[in-house]
């Protein structure tokens, strides 16, 4: 009798430790770490300048703390920001206060990333880490750095920082054409919860800052639900049909199977999404609406040579490799 009492009581703390460690990190406040390399979309139209004055504008709640990086543009239109070089700087109050400023770096270097992350996201607490900036073929990430021949921050480079930190970033994001791809979920999923990007190119009004940062309560899942349906209602305003994929990366593990068999028994095309991509299977297609919750996931790296970190894909393993050399 007692040692049933002692694994009912084991089998409770185990169910709630999970609990009293997301609420544990809620009390420690939650960080937005903005990575934006402006690139042309900064020196044409001055958008990352817009996104930032939106931010600003935005009256930030208790528990939320804004972090910007900015860089990889000549000129900035905001007021306070270094042209031609990396600065890193904090929104609070309506005021952007300068931080640090790093010249002759480039945005697009794995070491920036590290060190922007490793001096200004907390310990503790959540971190929502979002990618500004063009989105690029394949595993090319986001860029342009204008500065820098153009270079990108690449997904392997991402995924290299993401694991040599000594803490875990809760979710990561991407204010950028076309990322919401299988490729980017998988090489994440074991180094952050969540994954945020669009399927689709982007408004080049991007998200919804203001609104999204006013809707802050402390629960980040909840947060990044009222990010999708502010975004979608923003694009729809604008007349643009992409839409905004909020996926949770904890259980991709847990489908390896099942998006393995997809690759090995469709044929699909590159780009197409994972429902397409199951066809009339209706039982993948069962499986893979229930993982996304109705959001969209493409594949596919747009007809470019097979990167080498595909190759060793964690979840996907081979097969993706060997559907992808099939449907060229």
């Amino acid at each position: 009798m007692r040692k049933r009492l002692l694994l009912i009581l084991a089998v409770l703390v185990l169910s709630v430790l999970p609990m009293l460690h997301g609420a544990a990190r809620a009390q420690q406040g939650t960080t937005l770490l903005l990575y934006m390399i402006g690139g042309d979309l900064e020196q044409d139209s001055g958008a990352a300048s817009a996104d930032l004055r939106e931010l600003l504008a935005a009256p930030l709640p208790e528990g939320l703390r804004v972090i910007v990086l900015t860089g990889g543009a000549p000129e900035w239109e905001l007021p306070g920001v270094a042209d031609g070089a990396v600065q890193v700087s904090e929104i609070s109050c309506g005021q952007l206060t300068l931080l640090a400023c790093w010249r002759d770096v480039s945005c697009g270097e794995a070491a920036v990333l590290d060190r922007f992350l490793r001096e200004y996201a907390p310990e503790a607490g959540d971190i929502v880490l979002v990618f500004w900036g063009h989105g690029c073929p394949g595993l090319d990430g986001v860029g342009h750095d204008l500065l820098n021949g153009d270079d990108t921050l690449t997904i392997p480079e991402m995924t290299e920082v993401l694991a040599a930190l000594p803490f875990r970033v809760t979710a990561v994001g991407f204010d950028a054409c076309s990322m919401a791809k299988v490729e980017v979920a998988a090489l994440l999923s074991p180094w952050t919860d969540w994954f945020i990007a669009s399927p689709a190119p982007e408004a080049l009004s991007g998200w919804p800052y203001r609104a999204w940062v006013k809707l802050f309560g402390g629960d980040v899942e909840q947060w990044l639900t009222a990010l999708r349906q502010q975004t979608v209602l923003r694009w729809q305003r604008e007349k643009e049909a992409s839409g905004l994929t909020v996926l949770s990366l904890r259980d991709m593990e847990a489908y390896a199977q099942e998006l393995a068999l997809l690759f090995r028994s469709n044929g699909g095309y590159p780009g197409c999404t994972l429902a397409e991509l199951a066809g009339e299977d209706e039982a993948l297609t069962r499986l893979m609406e229930d993982w996304m919750n109705g959001q969209t996931l493409r594949t596919g790296v747009y007809g470019e040579v097979l990167p080498t970190a595909l190759r060793d894909m964690p979840v996907l393993e081979g097969a993706y490799a060997q559907w992808l050399q099939r449907v060229r």
